[in-house]
Protein backbone atom coordinates (compact mmCIF):
# COMPACT_ATOMS: atom_id res chain seq x y z
CA UNK A 1 0.00 0.00 0.00
CA UNK A 2 1.42 3.30 -0.50
CA UNK A 3 2.24 6.69 1.76
CA UNK A 4 -0.82 8.42 0.12
CA UNK A 5 -3.39 5.18 0.26
CA UNK A 6 -2.41 4.48 4.06
CA UNK A 7 -2.73 8.15 5.15
CA UNK A 8 -6.42 7.92 3.19
CA UNK A 9 -7.28 5.04 4.93
CA UNK A 10 -5.82 6.40 8.31
CA UNK A 11 -7.93 9.66 8.26
CA UNK A 12 -11.18 7.30 7.10
CA UNK A 13 -10.40 5.07 10.29
CA UNK A 14 -9.89 8.12 12.54
CA UNK A 15 -13.06 10.00 11.10
CA UNK A 16 -15.14 6.49 12.28
CA UNK A 17 -13.20 6.62 15.77
CA UNK A 18 -13.99 10.51 16.27
CA UNK A 19 -17.36 10.24 15.36
CA UNK A 20 -20.10 10.01 17.71
CA UNK A 21 -20.83 6.31 17.39
CA UNK A 22 -17.05 5.83 17.53
CA UNK A 23 -17.05 8.03 21.13
CA UNK A 24 -19.62 5.77 22.16
CA UNK A 25 -18.20 2.24 21.38
CA UNK A 26 -14.84 3.88 22.76
CA UNK A 27 -16.15 5.42 25.63
CA UNK A 28 -18.35 2.09 26.16
CA UNK A 29 -15.05 -0.04 26.35
CA UNK A 30 -13.12 2.36 28.82
CA UNK A 31 -16.01 1.91 30.76
CA UNK A 32 -15.79 -1.39 31.05
CA UNK A 33 -12.53 -1.51 31.50
CA UNK A 34 -12.99 0.36 34.25
CA UNK A 35 -15.30 -2.05 36.20
CA UNK A 36 -13.11 -4.76 35.37
CA UNK A 37 -10.31 -3.00 37.13
CA UNK A 38 -12.50 -1.77 39.77
CA UNK A 39 -13.08 -6.12 40.62
CA UNK A 40 -9.52 -6.47 40.43
CA UNK A 41 -9.00 -4.34 43.17
CA UNK A 42 -6.93 -1.75 40.99
CA UNK A 43 -8.70 1.17 42.39
CA UNK A 44 -6.28 3.86 41.35
CA UNK A 45 -6.74 2.39 37.30
CA UNK A 46 -10.47 2.07 37.96
CA UNK A 47 -10.98 5.77 39.05
CA UNK A 48 -8.39 7.19 35.98
CA UNK A 49 -10.37 4.77 33.14
CA UNK A 50 -13.98 5.98 34.69
CA UNK A 51 -12.01 9.73 34.14
CA UNK A 52 -11.01 9.09 30.46
CA UNK A 53 -14.44 7.55 29.72
CA UNK A 54 -16.31 10.56 31.27
CA UNK A 55 -14.47 12.98 29.26
CA UNK A 56 -15.52 11.10 25.99
CA UNK A 57 -19.56 11.24 27.69
CA UNK A 58 -19.09 14.72 27.52
CA UNK A 59 -17.98 15.24 24.58
CA UNK A 60 -20.40 13.49 23.29
CA UNK A 61 -23.20 15.05 25.35
CA UNK A 62 -25.55 12.95 25.25
CA UNK A 63 -26.86 9.56 25.69
CA UNK A 64 -27.14 7.90 22.58
CA UNK A 65 -26.66 4.27 20.92
CA UNK A 66 -23.57 4.05 18.05
CA UNK A 67 -22.52 0.97 16.75
CA UNK A 68 -25.29 -1.13 19.15
CA UNK A 69 -23.58 0.18 22.18
CA UNK A 70 -25.42 2.24 24.90
CA UNK A 71 -23.01 5.13 26.40
CA UNK A 72 -23.41 8.54 27.32
CA UNK A 73 -23.61 10.74 30.69
CA UNK A 74 -26.21 7.83 32.25
CA UNK A 75 -24.38 5.19 31.64
CA UNK A 76 -21.01 6.58 32.87
CA UNK A 77 -22.75 7.39 36.52
CA UNK A 78 -24.29 4.02 36.58
CA UNK A 79 -20.97 2.37 36.34
CA UNK A 80 -19.45 4.81 38.80
CA UNK A 81 -21.14 3.86 41.30
CA UNK A 82 -20.94 0.13 40.59
CA UNK A 83 -17.14 1.01 40.58
CA UNK A 84 -17.53 2.38 44.17
CA UNK A 85 -19.80 -0.73 44.86
CA UNK A 86 -16.87 -2.82 43.72
CA UNK A 87 -13.60 -0.77 45.41
CA UNK A 88 -16.63 -0.53 48.67
CA UNK A 89 -16.20 3.36 48.64
CA UNK A 90 -19.29 3.88 49.54
CA UNK A 91 -19.03 7.52 50.26
CA UNK A 92 -17.74 7.77 46.23
CA UNK A 93 -21.10 5.60 45.10
CA UNK A 94 -23.51 8.55 46.80
CA UNK A 95 -21.42 11.21 45.28
CA UNK A 96 -21.43 9.36 42.09
CA UNK A 97 -25.33 8.54 41.70
CA UNK A 98 -26.15 12.41 42.31
CA UNK A 99 -24.20 12.88 38.95
CA UNK A 100 -27.13 10.71 37.15
CA UNK A 101 -29.01 13.63 33.99
CA UNK A 102 -32.63 13.00 33.91
CA UNK A 103 -32.66 9.98 36.76
CA UNK A 104 -31.42 7.58 34.49
CA UNK A 105 -34.32 7.91 32.01
CA UNK A 106 -31.93 7.01 29.13
CA UNK A 107 -31.17 3.67 30.96
CA UNK A 108 -32.80 0.22 30.61
CA UNK A 109 -35.63 -1.29 32.93
CA UNK A 110 -32.86 -3.61 34.13
CA UNK A 111 -30.23 -0.96 35.01
CA UNK A 112 -31.84 1.70 36.49
CA UNK A 113 -33.20 -0.95 38.81
CA UNK A 114 -29.79 -2.14 39.01
CA UNK A 115 -28.30 1.21 39.57
CA UNK A 116 -31.19 1.40 42.66
CA UNK A 117 -29.90 -1.43 43.93
CA UNK A 118 -26.56 -0.63 44.27
CA UNK A 119 -27.76 2.96 46.18
CA UNK A 120 -29.19 1.10 48.68
CA UNK A 121 -26.14 -1.13 49.05
CA UNK A 122 -23.92 1.87 49.73
CA UNK A 123 -26.52 3.43 52.19
CA UNK A 124 -27.09 0.21 53.50
CA UNK A 125 -23.78 0.25 54.00
CA UNK A 126 -23.74 3.73 55.25
CA UNK A 127 -25.86 2.97 58.15
CA UNK A 128 -28.36 4.89 56.01
CA UNK A 129 -31.07 2.40 56.37
CA UNK A 130 -34.56 3.77 55.39
CA UNK A 131 -33.24 5.08 52.42
CA UNK A 132 -31.61 1.76 51.45
CA UNK A 133 -35.35 0.40 51.94
CA UNK A 134 -36.56 2.95 50.03
CA UNK A 135 -34.21 2.46 47.16
CA UNK A 136 -34.98 -1.22 47.26
CA UNK A 137 -38.72 -1.18 47.57
CA UNK A 138 -38.46 1.70 44.22
CA UNK A 139 -36.05 -0.85 42.63
CA UNK A 140 -38.72 -3.85 43.32
CA UNK A 141 -41.37 -1.89 42.25
CA UNK A 142 -40.43 -0.78 38.94
CA UNK A 143 -38.85 -4.12 37.85
CA UNK A 144 -40.85 -6.74 39.81
CA UNK A 145 -39.89 -9.63 37.68
CA UNK A 146 -36.54 -8.81 37.38
CA UNK A 147 -35.91 -8.12 41.20
CA UNK A 148 -37.02 -12.15 41.90
CA UNK A 149 -33.39 -13.10 39.97
CA UNK A 150 -31.61 -10.68 41.29
CA UNK A 151 -28.91 -11.88 44.39
CA UNK A 152 -27.75 -8.46 45.12
CA UNK A 153 -31.45 -7.07 45.79
CA UNK A 154 -31.93 -9.97 48.20
CA UNK A 155 -29.13 -9.45 50.02
CA UNK A 156 -29.72 -6.05 50.58
CA UNK A 157 -33.07 -6.60 51.31
CA UNK A 158 -31.91 -9.82 54.17
CA UNK A 159 -29.66 -7.27 55.36
CA UNK A 160 -32.04 -4.24 56.13
CA UNK A 161 -34.30 -6.73 57.40
CA UNK A 162 -31.62 -7.38 60.35
CA UNK A 163 -32.40 -3.81 61.46
CA UNK A 164 -34.91 -2.74 63.20
CA UNK A 165 -35.05 1.20 61.31
CA UNK A 166 -36.26 -0.79 58.12
CA UNK A 167 -38.38 -3.55 59.40
CA UNK A 168 -41.30 -2.34 58.41
CA UNK A 169 -45.09 -4.27 56.78
CA UNK A 170 -43.95 -2.89 52.94
CA UNK A 171 -40.25 -4.36 53.81
CA UNK A 172 -41.45 -7.48 54.98
CA UNK A 173 -44.21 -7.62 52.26
CA UNK A 174 -41.56 -7.11 49.36
CA UNK A 175 -39.16 -9.82 50.90
CA UNK A 176 -41.44 -12.08 50.75
CA UNK A 177 -42.59 -11.26 47.02
CA UNK A 178 -38.86 -11.89 46.08
CA UNK A 179 -38.47 -15.11 47.86
CA UNK A 180 -36.63 -13.25 51.21
CA UNK A 181 -37.20 -14.76 54.52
Amino acid sequence: MSDKALGKRVRELRGRLFSPPGLSVYGSLVLTAATAAARARKNGRARSLLAESSEVAHRIDEDRQGYQTAFGPSQVAMQSVDVGVQTEEFGDVLTAARGMPNAGAALSLAARARHLTDRALAHTRLGQYDKAANFVLTAEQMAPDWAKHQTLLKSVTRDLLGTRESRTPRLRSMAGRIGVR
